[in-house]
């Protein structure tokens, strides 16, 4: 691992060359769609699309995607399609930003849960 993919590690937040992956376990068919902290080295959500037809699925991407600001088109499921834990790779133009965005969000976790609807 590289100085700079080292410096940007955490458990649940990995550097695969020029692509952040992100661990998650995803819990379907919620209220709504947030962020429930961390869990066994992976990032806990609760996303309100059923678990059906690839529905959670897209709604994992879409949330991520509006969360980071970022295309679409720029997240992609690498494992766990049919699971509730998850990989996402993220190919972003500023890898440390879409870092600290993250891990910006877990910290604000201490006082609430962050919603995205």
């Amino acid at each position: 691992m590289s100085e700079k993919e080292n410096s940007l590690a955490s458990p649940w937040l990995t550097v695969a060359g020029e692509v952040l992956q992100l661990s998650l376990m995803v819990s379907a068919g919620a209220k709504r769609s947030e962020i429930i902290g961390l869990y066994q080295e992976s990032l806990k959500i609760r996303i309100a699309a059923p678990a059906v037809d690839g529905a959670a699925n897209r709604a994992v991407i879409d949330f991520f995607a509006k969360l980071l600001k970022i295309k679409k088109s720029s997240l992609k499921i690498t494992k766990g399609d049919f699971n509730k834990r998850k990989v996402i790779a993220i190919s972003s133009q500023n890898l440390q930003a879409t870092r600290d965005i993250l891990l910006a969000v877990v910290q604000k976790l201490d006082d609430e849960n962050y919603r995205n609807e």
